[in-house]
């Protein structure tokens, strides 16, 4: 595992540091292989779709393959797979245990690669991947440059609402544009606890939105007993956080609170007020007032918390 390691840190280092460039023909897709035993296969029903594959070199866990586009047969990638020795999964699927894939074009002129690891551990309730696309493996905003992963969910009783549980995930896209400067940015770090009921919790909740990855304009008022409005258009660096507790503590009550805020980062707010914020401690709904995360956030950073 640690020869491994070593080249995946290798890899996308290497990925990391070329330029990206313009897609232009179809680009194969990750995952379309099998392991058994640690012999993999992307040949026949296990080859990307609308490509043709060949094996090039193979061992216990590792394959390399010429990938050839049906319809343009001059638009041929290297594909590199590494995954444990041994391993038996099929990892169009599901994710093994461990994989690395890239592909690499064969052409001479386009720079770029397009590269994913994962690492899953189903006892652990743990999952990773970060996927790099540069040069010809980038087809537009919807192609992330990069793209990181995390969950993390630790569930001792083996229930959803009984026990103390813990879970926590980690989100980063980033887009670059042809010269390597970043484009637009979304990020989500989320963490939620329970204590030992089905009510008592601890919620956080940070998101972020910028560039080509800040699709929606919208607005945000917080604020008691002065409300404040702050907006936003597309394109605009905005980020949203979120903290919640409600904590049964016997004979002295409730400890429940909750805050959130909205920043326009950019300073672009039409309202002049970049920030705003508010806090409770009778309510802990980000969807109903003194809170607010309706149409316009879900628009920007996706469903409440």
């Amino acid at each position: 595992m640690s020869v491994r390691n070593s080249i995946k840190v290798i890899t996308l280092a290497g990925a990391a540091a070329m330029l990206p460039g313009v897609a232009s023909a179809a680009n194969p897709t990750f995952g379309d292989w099998t392991a058994t035993g640690g012999t993999i296969s992307n040949t026949g029903g296990n080859c990307p779709t609308g490509f043709s594959c060949e094996v090039i070199n193979s061992g216990d866990g590792f394959l390399q393959a010429n990938v050839t586009e049906i319809a343009d047969p001059a638009n041929v990638f290297v594909q590199t797979i590494i995954t444990d020795a041994g391993a038996t999964c099929d990892n169009s699927a599901t994710f093994c245990a461990f994989t690395d894939e890239n592909f690499v074009k064969t052409d001479g002129t386009s720079n770029g690669i397009a590269a994913r690891q994962s690492a899953t551990d189903t006892a652990l309730n743990f999952s990773s991947s970060v996927v790099i696309n540069t040069g010809w493996a980038l087809t537009g905003p919807s192609t992330r440059s990069v793209d990181i992963t995390q969950a993390l969910t630790d569930d001792p009783d083996g229930t959803a609402s009984t026990g103390d549980e813990f879970s926590t995930s980690f989100d980063l896209g980033i887009n670059l544009n042809t010269s390597g400067v970043q484009t637009g940015k979304s990020m989500n770090i989320a963490q939620d606890v329970a204590l030992g009921t089905a009510t008592d919790s601890q919620v956080f909740d940070l998101r972020e939105r910028s560039g080509d990855l800040s699709v929606a304009a919208g607005s945000t008022t917080l604020g008691t007993p002065t409300p404040a409005t702050v907006d936003w258009v597309a394109g605009d660096d905005v980020m949203m956080a979120w903290i919640s507790q409600d904590v049964d503590i016997g004979g002295a009550g409730s400890s429940l609170f909750a805050f959130q805020s909205i920043e326009n980062k950019s300073g672009t707010s039409s309202t002049t007020v970049n920030l705003a914020s508010d806090f409770s401690t009778t309510a802990n709904d980000p969807t109903t007032a003194p809170f607010e995360w309706g149409a316009d956030e879900v628009a920007t950073f996706g469903a409440a918390p």
